[in-house]
């Protein structure tokens, strides 16, 4: 009896025309290719995606010495501009506000496991005077998102202009993300 089932499948099949053959052949390699695993570097591309972490996403009391190195690197970055648009001609006596985008970003260390068909990750800690914290490969410091310049020459279009240049290619800002304004009567006494 299975002969004659043998049989009968293969007259059916030698009856079958050339784009009969030919989408047989592609549903093959669809399902050899569905069924290939994915490869380690596709995970670890993951990994470094995954393992970015914006330091404000975790935020715990013991990120208060975070807040105030943040601050203090606001706080340079105004320094050293204020600095430098003082020396530059016309400008005269200067103020700068920087805002920080972001908090900055941690990548973290990670133990990754893979095989075949499975892929796995877990955050290195480590312990330090009895608590545990993830171990931190690299730190990325806060983006600057606006800045505002008030200054002595500020009402001058053409040192405006210079000003607005020298902070967009400092910090790559947008133009309308940078506000110069000539500084008060008040303030140019003091």
């Amino acid at each position: 009896m299975n002969f004659l089932k043998g049989r009968k499948l293969w007259e059916k099949i030698s009856k079958w025309k050339k784009s009969d053959w030919l989408i047989l052949i592609l549903v093959g390699i669809l399902l050899m290719v569905i069924a290939i695993p994915t490869s380690d570097s596709e995970h670890k591309n993951r990994l470094k995606e995954q393992d970015v972490v914006p330091e404000d996403a975790k935020a715990t009391d013991s990120d208060v010495g975070e807040e105030d190195s943040q601050k203090e690197y606001r706080l340079a970055l105004e320094q050293e501009l204020s600095g430098l648009l003082s020396k530059m001609d016309g400008v005269g006596k200067v103020e700068v506000m920087i805002t920080l985008e972001n908090s900055g970003q941690k990548q973290l260390d990670k133990n990754v496991e893979s095989s075949d068909n499975s892929y796995s990750s877990e955050t290195v800690i480590y312990e330090n005077d009895d608590r545990e914290a993830p171990y931190i490969v690299d730190s990325y410091m806060p983006n600057v998102a606006g800045v505002v310049v008030v200054a002595q020459g500020g009402e001058n279009p053409v040192v405006a202009s210079r000003i607005l240049d020298a902070v967009q290619s400092l910090f790559g800002l947008e133009a309308h993300k940078i506000t110069i304004v000539k500084m008060s009567a008040l303030e140019d006494a003091n």
